[in-house]
Formats: C-alpha cells, structure tokens, sequence
C-alpha cells in the first residue's frame, strides 16, 4: 500500500469531496459540511479560501482546462467561480447535489433532489434548458422551456407568433405557475420579479 505523505487541514466539519486541476504546479479543491471550497496547493498545503455556500458543499468539479471550479449545494444553488468572479446557478427546488461541466465550454450540468437534470449555459448563469411550466390550458398540457412550448410527445411550436406570455417564458422565467386553464399564470423572473398574466388576453396583470 502507498503511505500517506501528507495531511491537509482546514476545514471545521467533514470533507465532503475532492478535485485535482489539470493546471500545472498542483492545485487540488475541497468541499466541505462546513460549506466551504478550498484551494490547496501542493506539495506545501498552502490553502486558500475560494468560496462559500449557504449550507452545506458537495463534490467539487474542475472544467478541462482548470479555469473554472464548481459546486452544488444544499441551499438548492450550485455555484461556478473563475477568474471573473462566482455565477450562480439558480433554479432546483431542494438540495443541488452534483455539478459537472462538459468538455465544450460554457456549459455546466446540474442534478438536484427535485428529480431535475439542468444544463446550464455560464457566461450568463442562465439555464439553456429545463422545464419552468407544465400549463394546463384549455387546448390540453403544454410544456414551456427557454427552447419555446409543446405539447407532450409534440413537436416545439414556432417561436414566431407565440403570445406574449409564452415568449416572456422563454425569454425570462426561472419558474412559473398555470394551476388551470381559466387561472392567471405566474411568472418568476431570473431577477425576482413576480408578474401575473391573463392567458386569454396576454396581457400582463400585475408586476
């Protein structure tokens, strides 16, 4: 067996995960209970402070040329940091508990106790695909993304045309909320904004 030649110390609860950066020089990350991700250089140990979730952090990951590290976290966010600064990723409702980012940047992909798979587009922190809404209207179910909307099992209606309040899905939403067909939609935006909209009409309602 091999012998342990060193031991890293910092963080105050246990490690959840670890990842090594393909940079060269020796960099490896940690994650922690404690919420904390931590660079660590090697072989001396120097440690740094990279970041912090608001709960608790799971298994790291680097992207292929080490300029990125991210980490999902309890607090249902997962979050990118580089050298620009940290991009959330917002969107799962419970625990975001594993983060990977695909060999093409800028992509990232989440997974989260809500039963979500989540991809992400990082220059913006926006998704490039997941499902804000599952309408039921009185032409039937229709499923909403930032893609446009479709029936189930259908193809995507043309974006050209669609009403106002689908296009603002597409365009904006984070959630959204058509409990049925004679009820207002509500509409979550990436900036916390809550609108109401009168799907008969498409005219927003409130703000």
């Amino acid at each position: 067996g091999g012998e342990v030649s060193g031991i890293l110390r910092g963080h105050s609860a246990p490690v959840w995960g670890v990842a090594f950066s393909p940079r060269a020089g020796g960099e490896l990350y940690s994650a922690g209970l404690d919420g904390y991700l931590r660079r660590w250089r090697l072989p001396n140990g120097e440690v740094e402070v990279v970041g912090r979730c608001a709960g608790r952090a799971y298994w790291p990951a680097v992207n292929s040329d080490g300029s990125r590290v991210g980490v999902p976290c309890s607090d249902g966010v997962g979050r990118v940091w580089d050298g620009a600064g940290m991009i959330k990723l917002t969107g799962h409702h419970g625990e975001v508990n594993s983060l990977r980012f695909s060999p093409r940047d800028p992509w990232a992909a989440t997974t989260g106790d809500d039963g979500t798979v989540r991809l992400w587009e990082l220059k913006s922190g926006r998704p490039y695909w997941h499902t804000p809404l599952l309408a039921n209207t009185k032409s039937g179910p229709l499923l909403c993304s930032r893609r446009g909307c479709r029936k189930p099992g259908g193809p995507m209606a043309p974006n050209r045309g669609a009403p106002p309040w689908q296009v603002r899905i597409r365009e904006a939403a984070l959630d959204a909320h058509l409990p049925g067909p004679d009820a207002p939609l509500c509409l979550l935006t990436f900036d916390g904004v809550v609108e109401q909209w009168d799907i008969a009409s498409g005219m927003k309602k409130l703000q």
